[in-house]
């Protein structure tokens, strides 16, 4: 019988595969993460060091380690929707808070895909499938994004149009956007 980790690997068969890549793939840790341990000298490929981004390995004939341990392909691909409740951070780790990852028992590492304020409820993936989560979460695939807000009071028109045109927020503007009032 086939296991997941066989499926994900054989799209990837025949094929190197950047070690930042496969450090993510195997549930160790974020792309992001893993190319600190990479820079920092902790991951090996049959046995050598690679201290350099981009360096590659085949998943199939490779054996890639972190600090001398042989690192194992992710068992299964996990995908669970999540209705998120009030209070909880949408963070793999922020201490002193609730987190969406308390909300699941599942073996697997798995992240959040995308972002609701603490505040906020609503449907939410999490996911240890690194392929989809950058599909699904990042900017050059544009996917559009819809949000239903309740308000205390009422918003202006004006103010609609000034959200329409993009708003400044964490030291960057939102691209312009659709805003409609439904109630």
């Amino acid at each position: 019988m086939r296991g997941a980790s066989s499926v994900f690997f054989a799209a990837t068969s025949m094929a190197l595969m950047r070690l930042q890549k496969w450090l993510a793939a195997a549930g160790v840790c974020s792309r992001r993460r893993a190319e600190d341990l990479i820079r920092a000298g902790r991951v090996q490929v049959n046995g050598r060091v690679v201290a350099e981004l981009g360096a590659k390995a085949d998943p199939e004939k490779d054996r890639i380690s972190l600090d001398g341990r042989a690192v194992q392909p992710a068992q299964r691909l996990v995908y669970i929707a999540l209705n998120k409740p009030r209070g909880y951070v949408c963070s793999c780790r922020h201490p002193g808070e609730k987190i969406v990852l308390d909300l699941v028992n599942v073996p697997e590492r798995v992240y959040p895909v995308g972002r609701l304020d603490k505040e906020s409820t609503g449907l939410l993936l999490l996911t240890n499938d690194g392929r989809l989560h950058l599909k699904l979460s990042h900017p050059s695939f544009d996917h559009e994004k819809e949000y239903d807000v309740v308000v205390e009071r009422p918003i202006s028109d004006a103010a609609l149009r000034r959200m329409a045109a993009g708003m400044p927020i964490l030291n960057t503007r939102t691209r312009p956007a659709e805003v409609h009032r439904i109630g």
